[in-house]
């Protein structure tokens, strides 16, 4: 008696500690500032333009950035509105207050891995499920990418909870509460990330797969249907009132696939594996990264059946990611932990083969050691610089913006390279261009320059500038240049 209650407490106890460690880690690693980049700023301008009331200009502003930059594929309309919903409480009672920003994401994640265990509770004994936990929770990738306000994190959190929705339902025979549930928890990780969507599909395949399973399962009557279907009402239901209630411009992201190739696919097949290898051991190499990839088919085939449904999932997240024709290492995010799942099912199954016995807890550990180590010298590296990082929140980029702000009027557009980052800093219309400096003098009204950094999307030659045709230098500070664009010819007699 008192030692089934001791290891009924002991198991939620190491669970809480690793959880408050993986968010203490969190926190360590959390720079001031925020990196370059603008995918984050379109969060936050929708996050604003929820608590603002100003919706229609942010998507008009995105809209022109898109329709008049030298390539439109760099972003869609809008993002899914789920994550500025999340936001946006925080930008009303914070404004622009970075660190709440990240706070929000390191609670998503320590959720995240709250309900993965909960996930895998009937599939993983309690020492092998720790583990895993630990093993994914404590990995440098996801505890520094808390840095980022982006969607990644966030979609862990919600697609894991629709997964842990679904397969309660399931297990209920899709009654019609838990259905509803499930329902709701698929449209808000649809509303976070749009491969969401997959989610949908796992849950018809694993509909379909558990009706197989029993004698009679086409014997269906109408009740029944409409009751299996219920899920999909909900979605189609919540999405369409969203729909009314605020723009759905991210719908755009499907004109992308205008772009697809086989040739692409076939590569965002090679990095994914690569890159979901790495994950489990950061120093792979071609043998590692064999054995790793064989080891999670192996778990796959062993346990296809009772895990159908992380398949179903697992498989239609890689589909999404094989048509799509652009690729970036934070797609994998929502692959990483069911990928880990079926490695560690793998291990198990070759221990047992080839020696008798289940050694895979052991083997996991010693990984899990292999990848503290980095997570160690980043924390270290973190805690001994602590200062402001160079982005868009430095003292430089300040004094940009701020003369942006100042000495411009609110019609006049900026070329930049990063045109969503310039609409939520200074509410300018923005785009970039780097094809022609005829283009840029049709196009902008002021230009502004990073110095000492040849951006992508930056016009090159940025030192014959000043000796163009109708720029002039109005503004310098060590890290940027504005130039006023006259679109008068100059008088060169």
């Amino acid at each position: 008696m008192g030692k089934t209650m001791l290891s009924e407490w002991i198991y939620p106890f190491a669970l809480t500690v690793l959880l408050i460690l993986v968010f203490v880690l969190c926190l360590f690693n959390q720079y001031e500032g925020q990196s370059w980049g603008d995918d984050f700023s379109l969060y936050l301008n929708q996050a604003r333009s929820l608590v603002e009331g100003n919706l229609e200009k942010v998507l008009d502003d995105t809209a022109f950035a898109i329709h008049n930059s030298t390539v439109p594929t760099f972003s869609p309309v809008s993002y899914p509105w789920g994550f500025p919903l999340l936001l946006s409480p925080l930008y009303w009672f914070f404004g622009k207050d970075f660190e709440a920003f990240k706070i929000l994401e390191t609670i998503l994640l320590i959720g995240f891995l709250f309900v993965f265990d909960r996930l895998l509770k009937d599939k993983l004994s309690n020492p092998s499920r720790l583990l895993l936990i630990a093993f994914v929770g404590l990995n440098q990738l996801f505890i520094y990418y808390t840095n980022h306000i982006l969607s990644e994190i966030p979609f862990l959190f919600f697609s894991t909870l629709s997964l842990l929705a679904i397969q309660k339902t399931g297990r209920e025979g899709f009654s019609l509460k838990p259905n509803l549930w499930a329902g709701v928890c698929i449209f808000f990780a649809f509303n976070i990330r749009t491969e969401g969507i997959a989610l949908l599909a796992a849950l018809l395949f694993y509909q379909v797969f558990t009706l197989l399973q029993k004698k009679g399962a086409l014997q269906l009557g109408v009740k029944t249907l409409i009751i299996f279907a219920s899920p999909y009402f909900v979605f189609l239901g919540l999405y369409f009132l969203t729909k009314l209630i605020l723009p759905a411009g991210f719908a755009s992201h499907l004109d992308f696939l205008e772009y697809y190739s086989l040739e692409q696919s076939l590569r965002n097949m090679e990095y994914t594996f690569k890159y979901l290898g790495s994950f489990i051991n950061k120093d792979i190499n071609l043998i590692s990264l064999i054995l790793i990839v064989l080891l999670f088919f192996l778990g796959v085939l062993k346990h296809w059946k009772e895990d159908f449904l992380f398949l179903a999932f697992w498989f239609s997240v890689l589909g999404i990611l094989f048509i799509w024709p652009f690729f970036w290492d934070r797609y994998m995010y929502a692959l990483i932990p069911l990928f880990c799942y079926f490695f560690l099912r793998g291990l198990e199954q070759l221990s047992t083969y080839l020696v008798g016995r289940n050694f895979a807890l052991y083997f996991l550990m010693i990984l899990l050691l292999f990848n503290l180590f980095p997570v160690y010298s980043m924390t270290q590296n973190s805690m001994e610089n602590r200062n402001l990082i160079n982005g868009p929140e430095s003292q430089e980029s300040t004094e940009m913006f701020d003369y942006i702000k100042g000495q411009t009027d609110t019609d006049e557009v900026i070329i930049f390279g990063l045109p969503r980052l310039m609409n939520f800093y200074t509410e300018r219309k923005s785009i970039f261009i780097y094809d022609s400096f005829d283009n840029a003098r049709k196009m902008g009204d002021y230009l502004v320059i990073f110095k000492n950094w040849n951006h992508d999307f930056q016009l090159k030659n940025t030192l014959s500038i000043p000796f163009q045709d109708g720029f002039e230098n109005v503004f310098e500070n060590r890290s940027f240049i504005i130039f006023k664009i006259s679109k008068e010819t100059q008088n060169t007699d």
